[in-house]
């Protein structure tokens, strides 16, 4: 019998927080982009969600004011918000998003 508890897999936390980051940073350096393309961007650097687990985590960042989104043609544009830019660029930190590092 395995344990089950109210806690998240803490793998699961960590990559999400990773894949938060990265989607912010693509949208501060390149502008606006789609699901798509993060999509395959995540995948391509071994931080493949599945496409609802990419949903979820669009909606979360969306709802914290971090981005927002328009669906046209099928695809979910994204672009980032002002919030999201500063996280991007290390100015603004929260504790569910993995720190961008400053060389």
């Amino acid at each position: 019998m395995t344990k089950q508890s109210n806690q998240p897999d803490p793998f699961v936390a960590i990559r999400q927080s990773l894949q938060a980051r990265e989607i912010l940073v693509g949208l501060e350096k390149h502008g606006m982009g789609n699901d798509e393309l993060y999509y395959c961007w995540l995948g391509t650097i071994g931080l493949g969600p599945s496409h609802r687990d990419l949903s979820a985590l669009l909606d979360r960042l969306e709802e914290e004011g971090f981005i927002v989104t328009e669906q046209v043609d099928g695809y979910r544009v994204i672009k980032a918000t002002r919030d999201g830019i500063e996280i991007a660029q290390a100015r603004m930190g929260v504790d569910w998003i993995a720190r961008v590092e400053i060389p």
